[in-house]
């Protein structure tokens, strides 16, 4: 489950991480060992824009080490919480535990990527809200890359489609049309959840930046 499988991607931009001013600096969290897991930084900014900072894509690593890696990226982007799948509850309470702010994701399939559809139009300024940086990514795994699988969530969504869809390798036609094909999604569960965890209203203004 991610962003929609309507072949409508998020806007990319090339190079590091930009130079902003975010309104809020959130994270979302997909939990994986030997399918890998996600941690997502996300900024906010004052038009309402959701701009992927940072992202962490990685197998075979124990959850000491995820509590550690986003300890030190909210230290450095001042996470305001990270929004994490709510399937490992204890993972949420070892995150707690690390002095984090970790809540169950809202992880409903079809509002979220209805959230992400309505992300992806352009408004009247030109833009969608929603972007991801290509140097987003810290560290590519090299056994994913190994195995020509996904590095990072931008890869992901070329093969993003609906379950059953004539085009879905190992589709299960059974599925019912609304259900994702369950294949490489996980960037996609976390930026759905980001995407989620920003939809509640009354968004407190405080400047934060990076160079």
């Amino acid at each position: 489950a991610g962003v929609p499988p309507a072949h409508s991607r998020p806007a990319s931009e090339a190079g590091e991480t930009p130079a902003l001013q975010a309104a809020r600096v959130i994270a979302s969290v997909d939990w994986g060992y030997t399918n890998p897991g996600v941690l997502q930084v996300w900024a906010v900014d004052g038009d309402g824009r959701l701009i992927l900072l940072r992202e962490l894509y990685q197998t075979r690593r124990l959850i000491d080490w995820w509590a550690a890696q986003a300890r030190r990226l909210q230290e450095r982007y001042g996470i305001e919480f990270f929004a994490c799948d709510p399937s490992e509850p204890a993972y949420i309470a070892q995150f707690r535990q690390a002095g984090l702010d970790a809540r169950p994701a809202q992880s409903a399939v079809g509002p979220g990527i209805q959230a992400v559809q309505a992300r992806l139009a352009v408004q009247a300024d030109g833009r969608p809200r929603l972007y991801l940086y290509r140097g987003a990514l810290e560290e590519m795994d090299p056994a994913l890359d190994a195995q020509g699988r996904p590095t990072c969530t931008e890869q992901e969504l070329p093969d993003y489609v609906w379950a059953g869809s004539p085009w879905a390798e190992g589709a299960d036609r059974k599925n019912p049309p609304e259900t994702p094909l369950k294949v490489n999604d996980h960037g996609c569960d976390a930026l759905r959840y980001a995407v989620m965890a920003v939809q509640s209203p009354g968004l407190t203004v405080e400047y934060s930046s990076w160079g």
